[in-house]
């Protein structure tokens, strides 16, 4: 489930102070950064923060993602990467939409979290807060640098073998990953994905199906219809029989495109529809709480223009 939709809809009666996320040494744009990490022949390390809300991504920030000794460390074997995820301050639009993307690309649903990546984007590990300095933080980088072997080599492995059995190696590495590490499956993984159903078409309670879908949700710009995609998901809803609150956090990503879209009308619609389902949630207390923030931009947007 997006984090960012539930996150923003909490912020809307909040108001931060704006803290400088990461610094000097560290990328914003993610497609510049893979190509830096090609060329250079390093790792990419994408952190995902909140930088004028999140406590622990603060600190981090402060004790750690800003200092000198941290970034020229890091910076032999990385290309920084800093994903930020604001409620007080406002992201230009093509940055905003980049992070929103590259959160349900990784399956993101924590702050402050730090993946290690290969060249290509797919993670091998995953860090966070870490009490101390900056030496700390790097020797504990260079320990988790040495996963990207042990990924590469279970791979390897995995396709030498056919059918179920390769597809039941491969989910084995992805899954091993989520364990150890706090890796979620998202679409970082397609190369490995696209493996899994050659392998194994079934797909099996439609996990994968699932992720294309939140894919194409995330893909979706404010002025195209989302109808289609929306029929996708209420299609894979219906056939999974899935029901309650995990059927709310499916429905969550038609509520997240509907507020990039700024359709807030229909967000009112959605919400109601969401609470429906099950009504003592936590999900619609969340809901309950942030619609008359929602109501608020409705009334705003029928105000005429003034001069």
């Amino acid at each position: 489930m997006k984090l960012n939709i539930l996150t923003t809809l909490a912020a809307l009666t909040v108001t931060a102070s704006s803290v400088m996320a990461t610094g000097h040494g560290w990328m914003t744009d993610y497609k510049a950064a893979k190509a830096k990490a090609q060329a250079e022949n390093k790792d990419l390390l994408v952190e995902f923060t909140g930088s004028d809300w999140c406590p622990p991504c603060m600190a981090l920030n402060k004790n750690v993602f800003s200092k000198e000794a941290f970034t020229k460390a890091a910076a032999k074997k990385f290309v920084l990467v800093g994903l930020d995820y604001p409620r007080g301050k406002k992201l230009p639009a093509e940055l905003k939409k980049q992070n929103d993307q590259l959160l349900s690309y990784y399956g993101v649903q924590a702050f402050p979290t730090v993946l290690l990546c290969d060249a290509k984007g797919m993670p091998y590990a995953a860090t966070g807060f870490r009490p101390g300095g900056p030496e700390d933080y790097v020797k504990n980088l260079n320990e988790l640098a040495a996963e990207k072997a042990k990924r590469d080599k279970a791979i390897a492995e995995a396709n030498k073998l056919e059918g179920k059995a390769k597809a039941e190696a491969l989910w084995a590495v992805l899954n091993g990953l989520k364990q150890e590490y706090g890796i979620n499956t998202g679409l970082a993984f397609d190369p490995i994905l696209k493996e899994i159903l050659k392998a194994d078409p079934s797909d099996k309670d439609g996990k994968i199906e699932k992720l294309y879908i939140f894919s194409e949700l995330s893909a979706l710009s404010p002025k195209q219809d989302p109808a289609p995609v929306f029929k996708k998901l209420d299609n894979f809803i219906a056939k999974h029989k899935i029901t309650g609150e995990k059927k709310q956090e499916l429905l969550i990503n038609k509520l997240d495109t509907l507020f990039t879209a700024k359709k807030y009308p229909a967000m009112l619609v959605m919400i109601d529809e969401i609470v429906k389902i099950a009504p003592d949630s936590r999900i619609s207390a969340m809901l309950k709480q942030a619609k008359p923030g929602i109501q608020k931009m409705v009334d705003k947007a029928k105000q005429p223009a003034t001069k």
